[in-house]
């Protein structure tokens, strides 16, 4: 099996895809200042755009790792984590408490995914 990687830079790749399997890279908000809220769909919103590059989508998800930075904000976070995802398509997700790359940042989402 061949394996294909998806905007990469020196250090790594967002995506890389391995037969019929998907790894992305952990993904944060680009608006460093935003709430958990608009952090967490950002982040979604980067692993939706990688799942279609690599040929799947939320409903083949596999497994979810989420770092979040203070576990306060989990409520806000599950809030837009539950309206993105389709019923029924529950990947196994785990949640730590993590420090971020920069202290502003609140969240990072990584995904497992199928074709």
């Amino acid at each position: 099996m061949t394996i294909e990687r998806y905007d990469t830079n020196a250090r790594y790749a967002q995506l890389v895809a391995y037969g019929d399997t998907l790894y992305i890279a952990g993904q944060i908000a680009n608006d460093y200042d935003g709430d958990i809220r608009q952090q967490t769909a950002e982040a979604l919103a980067k692993i939706d755009a990688l799942l279609a590059k690599g040929g799947s989508g939320r409903t083949k998800l596999l497994m979810c790792q989420v770092w979040i930075r203070d576990f306060a904000d989990y409520g806000g976070y599950n809030e837009v984590w539950e309206k993105w995802l389709p019923p029924g398509s529950q990947p196994a997700r785990a949640s730590v408490g993590a420090t971020l790359l920069d202290p502003r940042l609140r969240i990072e989402i990584a995904a497992i995914a199928s074709r």
